[in-house]
């Protein structure tokens, strides 16, 4: 089974000898699905932060914001979001295939990453 997390990150695992706290992480706090919470979270969100990293490691995080409900849940994998204009750079949309969206909740919300 391949784990979660970069050979990067099982490595300072090991180092910091935390491997048996990240494998508990990885089994009883990961999802590679969303979860009706989660989705119904995504529903309430006026902005959240797209992330985005490319092949070679490039990374870019670019700000959305939007009516309630403006993030799109597809199904259990699979989210839409608007991507606007702006400046024409398209960091966003260019650097598939790994994507991060963050969601900053009013106060006394829990923060979650998806």
């Amino acid at each position: 089974m391949k784990l979660p997390g970069s050979k990067g990150e099982h490595q300072a695992q090991e180092a910091f000898g935390t491997t048996r706290r990240a494998l508990t992480f990885y089994n009883k706090q990961m999802l590679v699905y969303l979860n009706p919470l989660m989705r119904e979270f995504i529903a309430r969100q006026e902005m959240v932060f797209i992330a985005t990293a490319d092949a070679q490691g490039a990374c870019d995080c670019s700000f959305r914001a939007g009516l309630p409900g403006f993030v799109h849940v597809l199904d259990d994998t699979t989210l839409a979001y608007p991507e606007y204009r702006g400046n024409g750079v398209m960091a966003s949309v260019g650097v598939a295939p790994h994507l991060t969206v963050v969601s900053t909740p009013p106060r006394n919300q829990a923060l979650e990453r998806m």
